[in-house]
């Protein structure tokens, strides 16, 4: 099949394809470059009587899904190359046959993310020393001032790259608290009301931290280690069940 008859669009994804499974460029990779390319309203308007040839890059869009998976385990990438190929207006026959193959991708999600593919990504399988260890907390009892509780610490895994990620995280959420919290005491210095800045200076340092740790990573986007994500990791949700929780216990 020549592809470049349908639109040039076809055999940039279909080089993608085929570099990914020669491993010459990660699927992550390719993404970050078919996202320069690849528009979806576009190529509707384009193609808009053109029907075969959006049913043929929709076919070599499943096909790179395939090779993402089958190559680097990465089912984002996979996912991402679906979802791209039912958003054409593509044929009826065509639409049922990627519905399936977006299902199949679905169940592979539930059988492998955060099992032995990173939970954070879902674009990598674990690494052995890249886990965290993550503390959680049962109470045990509470009186009015003091709480006993039981502490103990659960491996969870993650792949190499979103430790990577992780660490630069809280490097730049802790820069941002901190200068956040420095500017507004310096205000306060000036304003003779130190105190009251300070307080409010926590509070925006808080909100800065949430707004960096939760922003777009190159062209990924990585989940962050916060415990909204974590308490939906499939090692500790069993744990989260039975009582115990990823904040200690306060009086």
């Amino acid at each position: 099949m020549n592809l470049a008859l349908y639109h040039p669009v076809a055999p940039s994804i279909q080089t993608a394809k085929e570099q990914t499974a020669q491993r010459t460029i990660l699927a992550r990779e390719a993404v970050a470059a078919m996202k320069r390319y690849f528009f979806v309203d576009q190529l509707n308007q384009e193609l808009a009587d053109n029907e075969e040839a959006k049913d043929a890059i929709a076919t070599v869009l499943c096909d790179f899904a395939q090779v993402s998976w089958n190559t680097d385990r990465d089912l984002n990438s996979a996912m991402q190359a679906v979802t791209w190929a039912l958003a054409l207006n593509i044929s009826v026959d065509k639409r049922k046959q990627v519905w399936i193959y977006e299902e199949q991708l679905k169940d592979l999600y539930k059988k492998h993310v955060g099992i032995d593919i990173c939970h954070f990504c879902a674009a990598a399988p674990h690494h052995r020393k890249s886990s965290i260890f993550q503390p959680l907390y049962l109470e045990t009892a509470r009186s009015a001032r003091v709480v006993d509780f039981k502490k103990m610490k659960v491996e969870v895994p993650r792949c190499q790259r979103c430790e990577g990620f992780h660490s630069k995280d809280e490097g730049r959420t802790g820069l941002a608290f901190l200068g956040t919290l420095v500017l507004f005491v310096v205000i306060g210095y000036f304003m003779h009301a130190i105190l009251i800045m300070a307080a409010l200076g926590f509070g925006a340092g808080w909100v800065a931290t949430k707004l960096v740790g939760g922003r777009i990573m190159k062209d990924d986007i990585v989940r962050p280690a916060t415990n909204e994500v974590l308490a939906l990791h499939p090692v500790l949700v069993p744990w989260i069940e039975d009582g115990w929780t990823l904040e200690k216990p306060e009086p």
